[in-house]
């Protein structure tokens, strides 16, 4: 299967053109103002919506400034819903876990709770999770440094959502 590079996602470096590690700056000019988000202390989480509908499909952006080292922005992280972002196996959301399994070394993490639907997250070291519904299929994916996910990963992307 070949993936556009516009959709591609790829363990530890990036999803579609947002590659990590590298200056946000450009950001807003491609994608316009985002539709949600937070900042504080040189750390932001931009959201955009398909359509600009907060029920649609979601890409955000975690981003992290070297606070007094540097004004530079650089994507931390990238997470998506929409299914059209698939890895060059054809892994992309509406995936069941069972078949992510195959493909991928998973450990469960810590999951979490948004809208009283609770949600189990499953990540491979290599630098790539999977958010889990009720159901078994893949809601969400988010792109991160090769290693560990970070503990509070979703409370950054997601405001509102308590974890489990």
């Amino acid at each position: 299967m070949t993936v556009p590079a516009d959709s591609l996602i790829v363990a530890g470096r990036s999803i579609g053109d947002l590659e990590l590690d590298t200056d946000a700056a450009g950001i807003m000019n491609k994608y316009g103002r985002p539709d949600a988000g937070d900042a504080a202390m040189g750390k932001a989480v931009s959201t955009w919506f398909e359509g600009h509908d907060t029920a649609g499909y979601s890409l955000s952006i975690f981003t992290s400034k070297d606070v007094g080292n540097s004004e530079t922005a650089l994507i931390k992280q990238v997470r998506v819903t929409a299914p059209s972002y698939k890895t060059e196996q054809g892994i992309g959301t509406s995936v069941l876990l069972s078949q992510l399994k195959k493909n991928f070394n998973l450990q469960q993490q810590k999951g979490y709770k948004l809208n009283q639907q609770e949600v189990e997250v499953y990540a491979d070291s290599a630098g790539i999770a999977f958010e889990i519904d009720k159901q078994g299929r893949c809601i969400g994916i988010v792109v991160y440094p090769a290693g560990s996910l970070h503990p509070d990963t979703y409370a950054r992307f997601l405001p509102g959502m308590q974890i489990k």
